[in-house]
Order: C-alpha cells, then structure tokens, then sequence
C-alpha cells in the first residue's frame, strides 16, 4: 500500500491555523508637551506576528513523510509512527511606531510650524478643519520615511465623516465633501516648508483662496489623485501635532522632532503674468424670488506666483528651492430669481 500526502489539504489546514496566528502590529499613539519637551504615550504599542504558511507547510509535510513507513503496514502501525508536536515557524512583527524605543526617536524639540486662519467659516468647513486636523494628530513620520497626507486623512467622503462644503470642482466653486480639508492640508505644507523638508507632491489651488492670505504656500488636495508629501529627511523621527482653535478660528500645525541644523529663510513671494478676473457672470436660479440676486462665487485675479526658500546648512552648503503657482483668472458668479433685473451689460448663459 502506498500512503501519498495530500498537499492541498495541508495548505488549507495551515491558513485556517494562520488566521488564528497572525496579528499585526500596533502602533503606539504619541503627545508632546512642549512645557516639558517630553513625549507621553497615549497608548503603547503592541508587536505582531505572522506565521510563516510556506515554511509551515514543508515542515508537517516532512514531519508526516517521516512517520509513513515506506513499505507496506498496517493502519496501527501507522498510527503509532505519527508525528506528536511541530513547531511551526512565527515571525515577529516589529511596530514601526515602537514605545519601547521613544528614547531613540529622538522626538526633544520643536522643529517647525505652520499657521492659517479659517474665521468666518462656516460650521461645516469648520468641521471638516476639526476631522481632518484630528485624523493628522499624532501622526509620526520615521527617519527617511515619507509624509503623504492623503494616506493618514483617508478617502475624503461621506462615509469618513466629512461633509458638503464649498470645494473647487473645476472652474467653479460648489458645494461638495470636504470643503477646509485644504486648510489642514495648507497649514501642514507650511511647516514642512518651514522645516526646510524636501517637498515630493505639492500642487497648489486652481486659484488665490483668500483664506490663505499670501499666495504661493497653499496645497490643495483631492483623494486620491491629489496629495501633499514630503519626506523626513532628518535621522530622528517626526510627530505632528495639529492644534485647532475654533474661537479664534486658527489652525497651528507643530513638527516635534530633533532640529536638523539647519536655517530656513523665504524671500518675498514674486507675482507676475498678472491677469484680470473675467465680467461677472448671471445664472437664473428658479428657487430664489424675483428681485434677488445672491453672489456664489468670487473675481480674483490671475497671476503666476514664484517663491524662493533657502536653506543654509551648518556645513556652509545653501540649497535654494522654487515653488510655482500659477492662479487662474477667476469668475464672480451670481444667480438671480426669474424677472430679476439685472445690471446692464451682466453677462449671462
């Protein structure tokens, strides 16, 4: 009688074993009081494990071919010669935020900032600044590793929380999810800029949006296409720390982290190709009563925005980096109520 081993079976025997074996990771979730310059860990993190399913599988196949004797034998036979216990292999799996080596991450300072201003918004860009700041909140980016803001914020959508505000879709302002996203997104651009980090993806807004104040340091984003990264070039790690303040209506973006040496400086933003905003435009709108006009988008003017940052390092290199934005020209866009009189000359469909 010949006694062949069934391999598919015990590949399928070994992944039910694994679902129960494996485990990932979990990082720990950091604070910095900048008091004391001190990190607290919220929560500590956990090491994983993986089962190793290939490895495994060799190692019951070889353990069952030992015990088949190789001629002819009875079913007791058999069973007297089966294998007791096999140790399959389990690989550790290290958390890549580790509170066990805070010591080493070298998290001791404030590195950089970023600040914007959102007063006068409204509560729901308000709550989307709040959500996404919150997703960012300590955030911890290794040394060497990249910063992408699409990957720790999420899907920008419904489901995730965010909800209708004002966006850029196009070449018009409306209403869609997520509108203030690009506050946090704005805000955390600058402190890497500031911080004198390498800027990988940086794609600024279609045009000038006031809340920003001074043009050419914005950065927009929309999941998944458009995202804001840089990358940690320091050889310690980095935590961030959003702090909103909704009364004030302020967003503040902290680095903390061991300041590379290193100085950041910014001449002053050169404007150019300056182009004038077009005519207003007139939309009939037929939920708005006669007489009412209502204005839903705003003129600003075109223009291409250059700003040079240089950074001297203490080794005496100086390193000078260009960032463009080019603005569009930007439509004022009204809609008025059937039988409205409109200004003479308006622009309409």
């Amino acid at each position: 009688m010949a006694v062949q081993i069934d391999e598919e079976q015990v590949a399928a025997f070994v992944q039910r074993i694994a679902e129960e074996v494996n485990r990932p990771a979990t990082d720990a979730q950091l604070d910095f009081d900048p008091k004391t310059n001190q990190v607290i860990v919220l929560r500590p993190s956990q090491p994983g494990q993986r089962l190793d399913t290939t490895a495994a599988v060799a190692a019951i196949e070889a353990a069952l071919s030992a015990a088949i004797p190789q001629a002819e034998a009875s079913v007791a036979d058999r069973a007297m010669a089966a294998p007791g216990e096999i140790m399959l292999p389990v690989t550790p799996i290290s958390p890549r935020i580790d509170s066990t080596r805070i010591a080493q991450m070298g998290i001791v300072e404030q590195i950089s900032e970023g600040t914007t201003y959102f007063k006068g918004s409204s509560p729901a860009r308000v709550h989307n600044i709040v959500l996404s700041a919150g997703k960012l909140l300590g955030a911890v980016i290794p040394p060497g590793e990249e910063f992408s803001f699409n990957s720790i914020v999420g899907d920008v959508t419904a489901e995730n929380g965010f909800v209708d505000s004002l966006i850029i879709v196009g070449d018009r302002t409306e209403m869609g999810v997520g509108g203030g996203v690009c506050q946090v997104s704005t805000t955390a651009f600058r402190a890497a800029f500031w911080a004198g980090f390498p800027i990988i993806e940086r794609v600024p807004h279609s045009y000038w949006v006031s809340w920003y104040n001074e043009p050419g340091l914005d950065a927009t984003i929309y999941t998944p296409d458009v995202d804001f990264r840089f990358r940690n070039d320091t050889a310690h790690y980095l935590l961030i720390q959003p702090e909103v303040d909704t009364a004030a209506g302020r967003i503040t973006v902290h680095f903390y982290g061991t300041r590379p040496d290193r100085t950041v400086e910014m001449a002053k933003p050169v404007r150019s190709n300056l182009k004038p905003a077009p005519k207003p435009f007139y939309r009939e709108d037929a939920t708005l009563p006669a007489g009412t006009i209502k204005q839903v988008d705003w003129a600003k003017e075109g223009m291409d925005v250059t700003v040079n940052r240089v950074i001297s390092y203490g080794d005496g290199q100086v390193q000078q980096d260009k960032f463009v934005s080019r603005y569009q020209p930007w439509q004022a866009v009204y809609r008025y109520g059937p039988g409205t009189k409109l200004p003479v000359g308006a622009v309409t469909p």
